[in-house]
């Protein structure tokens, strides 16, 4: 809803991921000498502008602005970051006001490549990270 009356460039969707950070606590190094970090991250792991066709416009992943050759038609779940989503065609059912939020998706971590062979998930360190992504959309833009 905030980009919604807000100019639609490149610019705008990159400063609204940039200003809305938190801080998160990580622990890594090992079990022998265990660290603790805590990083200010961006609350988003992307932002997107897609147009009425299904075409992505402007997306900003990880921090950086997707190149325009990078860019999907989102319109086709095959061409969506995870392969399987359907978040165009409920977004594009909403009416005014209307919200839609996905539920959590992302690629499966077996539990050995997330444990990297420790028993435990608390003794486990330096292991694979599911990461998972929940889709917020405030509307779509309308004329």
């Amino acid at each position: 809803m905030f980009l919604s009356p807000s100019q639609l460039d490149r610019s705008t969707p990159l400063e609204f991921y940039q200003t809305r950070r938190s801080e998160v606590w990580l622990r890594n190094g090992s079990a022998a000498i265990p660290r603790e970090t805590r990083e200010l991250i961006s609350l988003y792991r992307s932002v997107a502008l897609i147009d009425a066709a299904g075409k992505e416009r402007v997306v900003i992943r990880d921090g950086k602005l997707l190149s325009r050759s990078a860019l999907h038609n989102v319109s086709r779940p095959a061409d969506t970051e995870f392969l399987s989503e359907n978040h165009f065609r409920r977004v594009r059912a909403l009416k005014r006001g209307e919200i839609y939020v996905s539920h959590l998706t992302g690629f499966h971590v077996s539990p050995q490549a997330e444990l990297c062979g420790a028993p435990t998930p608390e003794s486990a360190y330096n292991g694979s990270n599911y990461q998972g992504v929940i889709r917020w959309f405030g509307a779509p833009l309308f004329d």
